[in-house]
């Protein structure tokens, strides 16, 4: 049964990585002059994949990019563990990084549209 001990790892990572996603956005809220809708995950979904801010909420975007950006660096990571030439690794991180983006943030954005309206 080697696969429960991976399964509590990617658990692990994808927990820590929300959890420091969620810090990140607490901090920059707690400043005076902020701007969460700045946020460059929160652009891409509004601008390119176009996910209504004003109807879905700054809060649930908050959420939906810190839990976005956890599966993509947790698979990223999961994927590239094994590998020991650490310029493969690199290699593979990178090409594994955009499409990774585009996907997750794809069905981010079909399910903030359907919960959108």
């Amino acid at each position: 049964m080697e696969i429960l001990p991976i399964l509590i790892i990617l658990f692990t990572y994808l927990v820590l990585f929300y959890f420091i996603y969620k810090l990140i956005f607490w901090l920059k809220g707690r400043r005076k002059n902020n701007n969460l809708s700045k946020i460059a995950e929160i652009y891409f979904l509004c601008h390119y994949f176009k996910v209504d801010e004003k109807k879905i909420g700054i809060k649930r975007l908050l959420n939906t990019v810190a839990l976005c950006n956890s599966i993509i660096f947790t698979t990223v990571l999961m994927s590239t563990i094994l590998i020991d030439n650490f310029l493969i690794r690199f290699l593979v991180m990178f090409g594994l990084m955009f499409p990774l983006i585009y996907l997750v943030y794809y069905f981010a954005s079909i399910w903030l549209n359907r919960k959108g309206k």
